[in-house]
């Protein structure tokens, strides 16, 4: 990537959509507020070619909700939701134990894990190939009975890498690596396109 284009991908990275205002357009939706709701995901990520966010969350005993929102435009992509069942009870139970302030997005979660996450990625994968290194997921997710931030990254054509960082610790629970094939091209190309910049 040519210094022209890093400067070109930084600027295209100034999202109109946050996190943040995303979850509004998911609650005003619904017809509920904040602090009606537990998050249990909250995650940037590529769908059919197009960068969005991927939001949960439940009310307590009634119902389960799942949005997909355009990160550019605020458009909801897809909507879900479910009613409660009894099996939800035990999950809830962990994920209300878990779920301290880590989905406020009024306070500075890069203080806890975020940055520190995205450093250690860098560190351990890209070194001195920084400017190299492109993140096409990223976000916080309930998983296996806690909250984890999730790190996808890609050297592109080379290598592909994710991480999962423990919330309240920033303990890497888990990392793995794996080869460039053929239909990572496509993705690729998707988050160049949605970048404004072409695959050289």
């Amino acid at each position: 990537m040519t210094s022209g284009q890093t400067a070109q991908t930084e600027a295209s990275q100034e999202k109109i959509v946050s996190f943040a205002d995303a979850v509004q357009t998911a609650l005003e939706d619904a017809g509920l507020e904040k602090d009606a709701v537990k998050f249990s995901k909250q995650m940037r990520t590529y769908e059919d070619g197009m960068p969005v966010y991927e939001i949960k969350f439940v009310v307590p005993g009634e119902a389960k909700y799942e949005y997909v929102i355009d990160d550019k435009t605020g458009e909801i992509k897809k909507k879900e939701s479910e009613a409660w069942e009894a099996e939800d009870d035990a999950d809830y139970a962990a994920l209300l134990k878990e779920n301290q302030n880590f989905f406020d997005y009024e306070a500075d979660e890069t203080q806890i894990v975020v940055m520190p996450a995205s450093s250690k990625v860098i560190e351990e994968c890209a070194k001195d190939r920084e400017t190299d290194l492109v993140e096409y997921q990223y976000g916080m997710e309930y998983e296996d009975g806690r909250i984890v931030y999730e790190l996808c990254a890609m050297f592109p054509t080379e290598m592909k890498f994710e991480y999962k960082f423990d919330m309240k610790t920033g303990e890497v629970i888990s990392s793995e690596k794996e080869g460039w094939e053929a239909e990572d091209n496509a993705q690729y190309r998707d988050i160049l396109e949605s970048k404004g910049l072409n695959a050289q």
